[in-house]
């Protein structure tokens, strides 16, 4: 009996790694006829590297207490269509032991129509175990709409409305989906030609999505950025502070971070 319990985790272990060698080819295979197939002028690529305090989800709940590292990598085509790789890791020495590990992926479309930025977007979120899908992953569907406006020449103002819905493939997953409905303002400010501040207030109502109480959440950020040259900025500071209405049995929430964004 002992022997066939070993067999069985080893066949486990193996169909794991299995699996991430097949998710690694699939998507070599993937950018492989994308830049066989199309002109490469179509294409941008831009993204994100920032240590994060902790690591508080959109719904204000922590996921993980302890410092993190953040990074994206985002595939654009000029048709508004794009390609976004998120990922996320603690500062310990195992990955996929906890809620710092998540590995992100998002397909969706980004563009203006008339006066209005609409982006809307499609994502899987991979939670630990990584690459053991379906148990406590989950899906996401978004519509973010916003109207940006030049108050002033130092002075934008984007007013938007933003929908979040929350999808549990797996039913043996102990919480379930939900949605969010948002609404805020994304401000840009220019202090000089290479630093701005980007100050955002977002109100949030949530009808319990993720396994937290339903209620509202008020969320304030600011980054601090600093052009660097054509193709990197420097996010000197970066304050998110999350704050779920009173009834929730949820703290304030503080995040602070640092990194580097950069374009190709």
């Amino acid at each position: 009996m002992e022997f066939e319990v070993i067999q069985i985790n080893k066949h486990k272990q193996l169909n794991k790694k299995t699996m991430k060698k097949l998710v690694a080819f699939l998507f070599f295979v993937m950018v492989s006829c994308i830049t066989v197939t199309v002109n490469a002028q179509d294409f941008s690529l831009n993204g994100q590297t920032m240590v994060r305090s902790k690591y508080v989800g959109p719904d204000g709940l922590q996921f993980y207490g302890d410092p993190v590292i953040q990074s994206n990598f985002t595939l654009n085509h000029k048709s508004g269509l794009f390609f976004d790789l998120w990922i996320s890791s603690g500062f310990n020495t195992k990955f996929s032991n906890d809620w710092d590990d998540e590995i992100d992926y998002t397909l969706g479309w980004s563009g203006k129509i008339s006066s209005f930025l609409l982006n809307s977007s499609l994502s899987y979120f991979d939670d630990f175990d990584n690459f053991n899908f379906t148990y406590n992953d989950v899906g996401k569907g978004n519509i973010h709409l916003g109207y940006p406006k030049q108050i002033k020449p130092w002075l934008k103002v984007v007013p938007y409305v933003d929908y979040i819905t929350f999808i549990i493939p797996n039913k043996n997953t102990p919480f379930n989906g939900g949605n969010m409905y948002s609404v805020g303002f994304d401000n840009e400010i220019i202090i000089t030609e290479k630093i701005k501040v980007t100050p955002l207030i977002q109100f949030s109502l949530d009808d319990g999505a993720l396994g937290v109480k339903a209620g509202s959440l008020l969320k304030l950020a600011s980054n601090l950025n600093w052009t660097l040259s054509k193709h990197f900025v420097w996010n000197v500071v970066e304050a998110t502070f999350y704050s779920p209405s009173n009834k929730r049995g949820m703290k304030d929430e503080l995040v602070l971070g640092a990194g580097l964004s950069w374009n190709l």
